[in-house]
């Protein structure tokens, strides 16, 4: 892509030199840079990746943005923005084509979860017969080809998103589910992935040390749902205090479907609620919305773990017009096992994602609950 026509993506900048040179990727580590690409300088808590300027140009870069005027080479394309992490999702989301604009987007946010809930939404998809990508703490997939291995982040740096999600279009992919992490949101990673549903799960005493206090965390966590655009909907955890508060907060226009696993919990424009049964051999709950006939839906476990991540699952089926049914099959049903859970219990493999979080997996409004995990 021209440069030029790169650079038209960023509004406020000002461009320092723009030579007719064609940029070939996206970079802002200077390590990663190869000969074409254009850098971005982000300043950082403790390291200003300005001072990699030169690192990059030796590099092959064929242009930097920065937030700061310096002294440009002859040759090589320069800009001054604001805002260098925002330009840098900017330029992501013009360079790769504007990938999540195409895709039926999911992001799913929240202090546990967000793995399990990621799979079962994919496994849900391809149930029914479409192909959704995968980006998360896992790593980046689609069905069974892995795009690329664990990246060390929850989620990955603009380029990478954008370029996955690009490569995911090309495969023919339906649509792609993320794992949005607090520290992406705060660092505007995703700010220029367009999401058709958010989906909140909960919020706990995590990363204080980032963002200082809950109310902080909140507000991070909180930005993905603000940036909704309308006829998108949010799907939030009303057993959670804080997910009751963002219910309230949604921006007009976006379509709010709340979820809970207490007895009677029913506000909230659209409601899955419980309970029903528990068999010997599972569980089950049924799941009333003001506008359908209530549904019973089964899940093979000895304890309701499962069902704080089934319960954001249910409603984004049904807004994204995927068949109901396909939640009753085997291969969605067992589709958690491969994200992260290994108890067995019954026929199927469930139990909580990791053990340093077992005891926030089940919900608070099962008093009682335990994780059935060997050793």
């Amino acid at each position: 892509m021209k440069l030029v026509d790169l650079l038209s993506a960023l509004d406020p900048v000002q461009v320092l030199e723009a030579p007719d040179v064609t940029v070939t990727g996206i970079a802002a580590d200077s390590r990663a840079v190869r000969p074409g690409d254009l850098f971005v300088c982000i300043p950082g808590a403790h390291v200003d990746a300005h001072q990699f300027i030169p690192d990059a140009l030796r590099r092959g870069a064929v242009a930097v943005v920065t937030q700061r005027p310096w002294a440009v080479p002859a040759g090589i394309g320069a800009a001054v923005v604001p805002d260098a992490r925002l330009a840098l999702s900017a330029l992501a989301d013009r360079f790769y084509g504007h990938p999540s604009r195409a895709l039926r987007m999911v992001g799913v946010t929240g202090t546990n979860g967000k793995t399990t809930t990621a799979f079962l939404v994919e496994a849900i998809a391809r149930t029914a017969g479409k192909a959704m990508g995968v980006i998360g703490t896992a790593g980046m997939m689609l069905g069974r080809e892995v795009l690329e291995g664990k990246s060390g982040y929850t989620t990955p740096e603009p380029q990478t998103i954008h370029r996955l999600l690009a490569a995911m279009l090309q495969r023919g992919a339906w649509g792609a589910v993320m794992e949005v992490s607090s520290h992406a949101l705060e660092q505007r990673r995703t700010d220029h992935c367009r999401f058709d549903v958010a989906v909140f799960t909960n919020l706990t005493h995590e990363h204080l040390d980032y963002h200082g206090d809950m109310e902080g965390y909140y507000a991070a966590k909180a930005r993905l749902f603000r940036g909704l655009q309308p006829g998108a909907a949010a799907v939030v955890n009303i057993d959670d205090p804080y997910g009751r508060r963002l219910a309230e907060e949604i921006p007009a226009g976006v379509r709010t479907l709340t979820y809970g696993f207490s007895e009677g919990r029913t506000s909230g424009p659209r409601t899955c609620t419980s309970p029903a049964r528990a068999p010997a051999t599972g569980s089950s709950r049924r799941w009333a919305r003001p506008t359908w006939r209530p549904r019973t839906s089964s899940a093979p476990t000895m304890c309701p773990t499962p069902w704080p991540r089934w319960g954001p699952v249910w409603p984004w089926a049904s807004r994204c017009r995927t068949p109901v049914a396909a939640l009753r099959q085997p291969r969605a049903r067992r589709a958690g096992s491969s994200a992260s859970m290994r108890g067995r219990t019954s026929r199927w493999w469930w139990t909580t994602p990791t053990r340093r979080t077992a005891s926030r997996s089940c919900s608070p409004t099962w008093p009682g609950s335990r994780s059935r995990a060997p050793g």
